[in-house]
C-alpha cells in the first residue's frame, strides 16, 4: 500500500469481555497493520474491570481505537450483530479479543478485492492453534485460490463446516443485503451469517496467512458448543436450507449435508453429556435423534453407553483416555502437516 493513493476504510470491529492482556495482544496486532486506513471499534460488553482504561489510554496515542461499552452484557453473539450495526466504513472485519492479525492481513484482502471486484468476502488463510503453539488445522489449507460464485462458496462452506469469518475482511453491502449476526443461531450465528452472504456474493479465498485463532478453555465457541443448543442449531438448519436464492441442487447438497451434520453433532454432544455424567443433557441427545432424525441406532447406542458406564465406572475413564490419545495423534499430524505455519506463531505484536 503506498501513502499517495487513497484506500478503503476499514473497521476492525473486537468483541471482548474481561481479558484485557489477551485484549491489548490483539489491537497491538491490529495496530502493526501493513495496511493503516482503519478503525479499531471496540465493543466492550460491559465488562466493568479495567478495560475501558487500558483502551481509552491506548486511543490517546493511536485516535483510530474507538471505545464503547454496552450498556448491559449482551452475550458474545449480540456483541458482534450489535458493533455490526455501527459499521458505516466500506469494509469491515472481525478480530476476537484473544486472537491475533498477522501483519499484511488487511492489506493481503483489499488487494484481492482490487482483482475481484464483486466479491463479497475477502478470505486469507486463519491458523488456529492452542496457546503452547499447537496447530489443529490452517482453515483454507486444501482449498485452491481464486474467487468462488455463490453456489461453490456454500459447498466449500459445508465442506470445511466452518465460517471462516475469522479469516476475512467483507463489503458493507454484504450487510445490507443479508442483515448482522444472527443470535437465535446460538454458536452457529458465524456460521448462519456466511451461508447467507455465500448465497449472494462470490468468495475470494487468497491461500495467504491472515489470522491466528487461538483454541482454548476460555473461548465461548467451545465452551458453547458443549451446551445443549438444539433450538439454535436448528435454527441455522431451517435459515440455510430455506434460503430463496439456493438453487435446487445446491439446496438438496445443504439439506443432506446439515442433516447429517447436525445429526452428528447431537451424538457427539450425547456421548460426552453421558462421559460426564450431565444425563440430562444426554436424554435430550437422545430424544432427538429419536424423534426429529427418526433414528434408532444412535438412541440404543447412547442408552447402551450410559448402562455400561453406570454398571462398569472405569469404562468413563477408559473412553476419556481414548479420547486424549486420539487428540494427541491428531496434534502430533497437524503439527506434521503445518509445520511451515509454525514461524508465523513466533510473530508477536510488540
Amino acid at each position: 500500500m503506498t501513502e499517495e493513493s487513497p484506500e478503503p476504510t476499514v473497521t476492525i470491529i473486537v468483541p471482548t469481555f474481561r481479558r484485557t492482556a489477551k485484549l491489548k495482544r490483539a489491537l497491538n496486532s491490529i495496530q502493526n497493520q501493513t495496511y493503516s486506513n482503519l478503525k479499531i471499534f471496540v465493543s466492550d460488553d460491559c465488562s466493568g474491570d479495567d478495560t475501558e482504561h487500558m483502551v481509552k489510554e491506548m486511543a490517546k496515542v493511536d485516535p483510530r481505537i474507538i471505545y464503547h461499552c454496552n450498556e448491559e452484557n449482551l452475550g458474545p453473539q449480540k456483541n458482534y450483530g450489535n458493533a455490526m450495526l455501527k459499521i458505516d466504513t466500506p469494509f469491515f472485519a472481525f478480530c476476537a479479543d484473544d486472537d491475533l492479525y498477522l501483519h499484511q492481513h488487511i492489506e493481503h484482502a483489499i488487494d484481492s478485492f482490487k482483482a475481484f471486484p464483486d466479491a463479497g468476502f475477502s478470505i486469507n488463510e486463519t491458523i488456529v492453534a492452542d496457546e503452547t503453539g499447537h496447530i489443529s488445522y490452517v482453515s483454507t489449507f486444501d482449498i485452491k485460490q481464486g474467487q468462488y460464485d455463490p453456489a461453490a462458496a456454500i459447498m466449500l462452506l459445508l465442506k470445511k463446516e466452518s465460517s471462516f469469518l475469522t479469516g476475512s475482511i467483507i463489503r458493507k453491502e454484504v450487510i445490507d443485503k443479508v442483515g448482522v449476526i444472527n443470535s437465535d443461531c446460538g454458536v452457529l450465528c458465524d456460521r448462519d451469517f456466511c451461508f447467507k452472504a455465500a448465497a449472494q456474493f462470490p468468495f475470494i479465498i487468497t491461500k495467504k496467512p491472515g489470522a491466528i485463532f487461538f483454541a482454548h478453555e476460555s473461548n465461548y465457541f467451545f465452551n458453547d458448543m458443549n451446551k445443549h443448543q438444539w433450538q439454535q442449531w436448528k435454527k441455522y438448519y431451517d435459515n440455510s436450507t430455506e434460503n430463496i436464492f439456493l438453487d435446487a441442487e445446491t439446496r438438496k447438497a445443504t439439506e443432506k449435508h446439515l442433516y447429517e451434520t447436525l445429526r452428528g453433532m447431537l451424538k457427539n454432544q450425547g456421548k460426552q453429556a453421558i462421559l460426564k455424567k450431565h444425563y440430562e443433557t444426554a436424554k435430550l441427545c437422545t430424544e432427538i435423534l429419536r424423534n426429529y432424525f427418526k433414528s434408532t441406532r444412535y438412541p440404543l447406542k447412547l442408552s447402551l453407553l450410559k448402562l455400561s458406564c453406570i454398571i462398569f465406572p472405569p469404562l468413563r475413564w477408559y473412553y476419556s483416555f481414548a479420547a486424549k490419545q486420539r487428540i494427541k495423534r491428531k496434534t502430533l499430524q497437524a503439527n506434521i502437516r503445518y509445520k511451515q505455519y509454525k514461524n508465523y506463531l513466533t510473530i508477536t505484536p510488540s
